[in-house]
């Protein structure tokens, strides 16, 4: 039992290891970007920690014959408590595979609307330009629609109605919407001149 217990416990600090190492490559060891390296992170965690659950219960002496007979027999109670949280957990599968959204990416999906800072196998986290994180359960960006800003491209156009007189001098209105964009928190956003 203590060595059982061991080893389930040393696969959980192999995974979290293999995890930090992943997501901590430098971009010069690795041409892996961010979503790739969270797939692989993540992925692999899962992984290790299964295998050493699998090799505590064989040195248990616990044949994976009849743990699947009880397994089944519990499935169909389970499968109705646990149906959020299997449905959250292809949907984040489904999510890394697809990489419709990927970190860093500025997403909007219901009311919420942050860029992508983690994605996990149940949910995903953004954090708001209000710098607040929402953890989202990665179900609602396969069932709902979700408007990804920067899918193939960080550039955007903008357009912010305003009114000026017709007397006034365009070049003059030009510089003053500009200065006001720069004293504004869109500095990143580019003024269209035409």
């Amino acid at each position: 039992m203590t060595l059982a217990l061991i080893i389930f416990i040393l696969g959980i600090f192999v995974g979290f290891f293999y995890k930090y190492k992943i997501k901590n490559l430098n971009a010069h060891e690795s041409t892996l970007s961010s979503s790739t390296k969270t797939l692989l992170a993540n992925l692999g965690y899962y992984l290790i920690v299964i295998i050493s659950f699998f090799i505590a219960l064989n040195i248990l002496g616990v044949k994976l014959s009849s743990l699947a007979i009880v397994a089944s027999t519990l499935s169909v109670g389970i499968g109705f408590g646990l149906q959020n949280v299997v449905s959250n957990f292809v949907s984040g599968i489904i999510l890394m595979f697809e990489r419709s959204i990927k970190i860093g990416d500025n997403i909007e999906v219901g009311d919420n609307r942050g860029y992508v800072t983690d994605i996990r196998m149940r949910s995903t986290t953004i954090k708001t330009n209000e710098n607040i994180d929402i953890v989202i359960p990665n179900q609602q960006f396969i069932e709902n629609k979700v408007i990804n800003w920067t899918i193939n491209d960080k550039i955007r156009r903008f357009s912010i109605p305003f009114g000026v007189a017709y007397a006034s001098d365009a070049k003059e209105v030009i510089e003053l919407v500009k200065e006001a964009v720069i004293q504004s928190d869109y500095k990143r956003y580019i003024i269209d001149n035409a």
